[in-house]
C-alpha cells in the first residue's frame, strides 16, 4: 500500500526534475533531478503417467499455497482485523536516494480498497504539498496547483501500486477467484526463512510474496516495476519492525530496492482505521 504509491513517486522524480503504498509520479519532484499424437497405445501411457504425477503436484502444491495465505492472514491478525484495512489512513517520513543525492519526505495516504488511493507528497523544504488521487481506472496529479490526468505508464504505474496494496491485504487471495496462486519456493529474506507465494491475475502485474515460515508475517513483496531512470526494473519491497495496530500486524520499517539497489526507506508514524471514506476524497482534485 504504501510503498507503491511512494515509490512510484520516487520513479518519476529523477527523470524529469515518495512506494508505495508507500513503483509516474514525477509531479512529485518538479525540483529535483535528479524493470508435443503418438503411434502407438504404450506410448501414450508413457505421457499419460507423467502427466498424472503431475497433476498430484500441482495439487498438492496448491494445498501448500492454500495453507501458506491462510496462516499468514492468522498471523497478522485474522481476516476480520484485517478487513480494517479496506479503509486506512497513515503517515509516513522517509528518504529517497537519487542520482543527485538523498531527499527527505513526509507523506499522508488514504486507502480505500480495492481500487481508491489518494497521497499527499511534501518534500523536505517545501511549502505546498502534491498530491495524487486514484479512483477506479482514473487517477490525477496537481503540482503546483495544476491538476493533469494521468495517462500511458504514468497511469499504469499508479494502478499498480494500488493493486500491490490490494494484493497485500491479503484477505482477497482467499475470497477471490481471480487470484491465481502458485508456489515460488523457499528463500532468505533478510536472514529469516521464507516461502514465496506467486500472485497473477488477468490484466495485473504479477508479484512474488514472501512469507516468515516460522511466524507466518509478510517479509518481502516482489514485483516489475517502472525504476527510477523510468526502465522496467525489479522492485523489492522488505517489511520489518511489525507492529499490533489494534490486534493487525503491520510493518512500520519498509525498505525498496530495484534491481537489488537501496532506493528508499518509509517509517511508518501513524496509522488509524477508517469507518468509512467519502467518495468525495477521490474525486479529481
Amino acid at each position: 500500500m504504501i510503498e507503491g504509491a511512494v515509490a512510484s513517486c520516487v520513479n518519476g522524480s529523477s527523470s524529469s526534475m515518495i512506494e508505495r503504498g508507500t513503483a509516474s509520479c514525477a509531479w512529485a519532484f518538479t525540483r529535483i533531478r535528479a524493470m508435443t499424437t503418438h503411434r502407438r497405445l504404450f506410448c501414450l501411457f508413457g505421457i499419460l503417467m507423467p502427466v498424472a504425477g503431475l497433476a498430484g503436484e500441482e495439487k498438492a502444491d496448491q494445498k501448500t499455497v492454500r495453507a501458506v495465505i491462510e496462516n499468514a492472514i492468522q498471523a497478522h491478525g485474522g481476516a476480520e482485523r484485517l478487513a480494517k484495512l479496506n479503509a486506512v489512513r497513515w503517515k509516513i517520513d522517509g528518504v529517497a536516494e537519487l542520482s543527485g543525492g538523498s531527499i527527505r519526505f513526509s507523506a499522508e495516504l488514504t486507502n480505500r480498497l480495492p481500487d481508491r488511493h489518494r497521497v499527499a507528497f511534501t518534500v523536505a523544504g517545501d511549502t505546498e504539498a502534491s498530491l495524487r488521487v486514484v479512483n477506479g481506472k482514473k487517477a490525477w496529479k496537481r503540482v503546483d496547483g495544476r491538476t493533469e490526468e494521468l495517462a500511458g505508464d504514468e497511469l499504469s504505474d499508479a494502478l499498480a501500486s494500488v493493486y500491490h496494496g490490494y494484493v497485500r491485504s491479503l484477505n482477497p487471495l482467499i475470497k477471490n477467484a481471480e487470484f491465481g496462486l502458485s508456489l515460488v519456493g523457499e528463500a532468505k529474506v533478510d536472514d529469516r526463512s521464507a516461502v514465496g507465494i506467486r500472485v497473477e491475475a488477468k490484466g495485473r502485474p504479477g508479484i512474488n510474496l514472501f512469507f516468515d515460515k516460522e511466524n507466518g508475517l509478510l517479509l518481502k513483496a516482489e514485483r516489475r516495476s517502472l525504476g527510477p531512470n523510468r526502465q522496467e526494473a525489479t522492485l523489492e519491497t522488505y517489511y520489518r519492525d511489525y507492529k499490533s495496530f489494534e490486534g493487525v500486524m503491520q510493518p512500520t520499517t519498509l525498505v525498496l530496492h530495484y534491481d537489488g539497489k537501496f532506493h528508499m526507506r518509509q517509517e511508518v508514524t501513524e496509522l488509524r482505521f477508517l469507518d468509512e471514506i467519502e467518495d468525495s476524497h477521490f474525486q479529481k482534485p
